[in-house]
């Protein structure tokens, strides 16, 4: 099993289960917390990685199926990311 395939089973299986109740409040929170945590860390690489990290876990609350995406009301699961699986994007055929 490669990288992507490991990939595209953790993204399935995280579909298929029930979320949690305020799952994505919590991760926006910590994912909040991280980034104020940034402004306080000793040295510049601590701070870049409690951003990015504090980041991820935003995009994550944003974008999950609890989250954003369904107070908006488009799916934002069903678009393809090529960046995360770039061969599979090489053999798309293009829309028409």
């Amino acid at each position: 099993m490669n990288f992507n395939d490991c990939i595209r089973e953790l993204r399935a299986m995280d579909k298929r289960r029930q979320s949690l109740p305020a799952e994505h409040a919590l991760t926006a929170g910590a994912g909040g917390a991280l980034i104020v945590a940034a402004l306080f860390a000793p040295t510049p690489l601590r701070a870049t990685l409690r951003a990015l990290a504090g980041a991820a876990l935003l995009v994550r609350a944003a974008t999950g199926r609890d989250g954003l995406q369904a107070l908006v009301g488009t799916p934002v699961s069903s678009a393809k990311e090529p960046w995360l699986f770039p061969t599979a994007a090489r053999h798309e055929t293009p829309p028409r």
